[in-house]
């Protein structure tokens, strides 16, 4: 693959990596990691793996009941996490610490839910933090790369209610936040 220019070769790499539907790091609440052999007889005779996404039986239907709430309900993050928070038995949450508005955010805002592959999300250029970056700009997989736990179309309606939801009703409640379990990394 020619990488793209004023990209590297790193960043080829990873988009490369990511179109043919692996998954970099750990798998999104509502996936599992399906490890398969590496393609490259070499790496596969080193019992190396690349990974790939499958619904996870127990979590998937969370993720497919928190997209409904906010497209169908037109319900606030807060009031999502409330309802999650209500019932763990039948809303296993992603950690220790419940189900937080920010977590029910990123999940409504991470396409991987549509099944297809996203690259470049976020960006860092001349030594600054990792940015966002406009959803225009994204690098979307040409097929689905994974199976979908949600219809673009129903992605596209969620981005759609936080874009009409005021700020207040999406920030995240002012309890404490735990900090993050390792080092935070720009990545897909």
């Amino acid at each position: 693959m020619v990488p793209v220019p004023g990209q590297g070769e790193a960043w080829a790499g990873f988009k490369e990596h990511a179109f043919d539907g692996y998954n970099i790091g750990a798998p999104p609440y509502g996936y599992r990691a399906d490890r398969i052999p590496h393609p490259a007889p070499g790496k596969a005779a080193q019992g190396r793996t690349k990974t790939r996404l499958a619904p996870d039986p127990v979590r998937a239907p969370v993720i497919a009941q928190i997209f409904a709430w906010r497209t169908v309900d037109r319900l606030a993050v807060r009031s999502i996490a409330a309802l999650l928070n209500a019932d763990p038995q039948r809303y296993p949450p992603p950690g220790q610490y419940g189900w937080q508005p920010s977590t029910v955010a990123r999940i409504l805002a991470n396409p991987k839910y549509t099944g297809y592959m996203v690259y470049g999300r976020r960006r860092s250029q001349a030594g600054k933090r990792c940015r966002p970056v406009p959803q225009d700009a994204w690098l979307w997989s040409p097929q689905p790369a994974h199976p979908a736990i949600v219809t673009r179309a129903t992605w596209d309606a969620a981005q759609a209610t936080a874009a009409s939801t005021p700020a207040a009703a999406t920030r995240a409640s002012p309890a404490p936040t735990p900090p993050p379990a390792g080092p935070t990394r720009c990545g897909p």
